[in-house]
């Protein structure tokens, strides 16, 4: 049976909940996804992938999906290295998400191989992690998360198409 009443008032005519009624759960939802393999051949990090939104509330909390096959390559030599990381702007400036065991400085993944002729090297970078916008200090305005990457030695940095950023706003 359909819901057609709510506080004795049509579905349609109900504006606000009513006092008893809750405000909890799923503010809002957004994603995106990378269409096509994105590539990035200097030593400084490059967007592979942005998620721009702005935020229902100053108070919630936004729950932050990222999963990516992420690969370092060279055509030749015996090292690999590169890294892949996510940031926010929250605040202002562009900054790594915390917690990592790297000194604080974000959730990065780094990708080495030393000596033979391997000449790829990859991984899933895979990061779920919750801002609470109270405690960023967040006032107004628009969020954009980024997922970021570079090499680290010769050769190049790849993130495969279908990689992912969802962000959930919540309330708890």
């Amino acid at each position: 049976m359909a819901i057609t009443r709510l506080n004795n008032n049509s579905i349609s005519s109900v504006t606000t909940l009513p006092n008893t009624v809750s405000a909890k759960g799923i503010l809002s939802m957004n994603t995106t996804s990378l269409s096509s393999e994105h590539t990035n051949t200097t030593a400084d990090y490059a967007d592979a992938l942005a998620l721009t939104f702005t935020p229902v509330s100053t108070t919630s909390k936004v729950l932050v999906l990222v999963h990516a096959q992420y690969e370092a390559r060279r055509d030749s030599g015996d090292q690999i290295k590169g890294a892949i990381e996510m940031t926010h702007n929250i605040g202002g400036s562009q900054t790594n998400f915390t917690g990592n065991w790297q000194s604080n400085s974000g959730f990065r993944f780094f990708v080495r191989y030393i000596s033979g002729t391997n000449n790829v090297i990859g991984g899933i970078y895979s990061v779920s992690h919750v801002i609470d916008l109270e405690t960023e200090s967040y006032s107004s305005g628009s969020i954009t998360l980024r997922m970021r990457h570079k090499r680290t030695d010769v050769g190049g940095s790849f993130v495969k198409p279908d990689a992912r950023i969802t962000a959930l706003e919540f309330k708890d």
